[in-house]
């Protein structure tokens, strides 16, 4: 049914969507846990040895994955609020 929505009309439904996991008990949780663990790992960076490939890679790929969750996230709901401004434009101009 959705591949007969307007591409618009999906993404204002799908942001809205991502806001109210956001906003739920499950969405504060995950982004908490990425935080927490963005922090953590932060923290660790700075104090490991440098010439510790590994372990510096291991870092930056869980700073990039806490980080990214975040945006991924924020990057959705703009889409939707865009896509909402754009078809309430439409609504205005019918």
């Amino acid at each position: 049914m959705t591949e007969m929505l307007p591409k618009d009309l999906e993404t204002a439904v799908f942001g809205k969507q991502v806001d109210l996991f956001w906003d739920s008990e499950i969405g504060q949780y995950l982004l908490g846990h990425a935080l927490r663990e963005y922090n953590t790992s932060l923290e660790t960076l700075k104090s490991c040895d440098p010439s510790d490939s590994k372990t510096v890679a291991r870092l930056q790929g869980e700073i990039w994955r806490a980080e990214s969750f975040r945006d991924w996230l924020s990057r959705a709901i703009e889409d939707g609020i865009r896509a909402t401004n754009i078809l309430e434009g439409i609504d205005d101009a019918l």
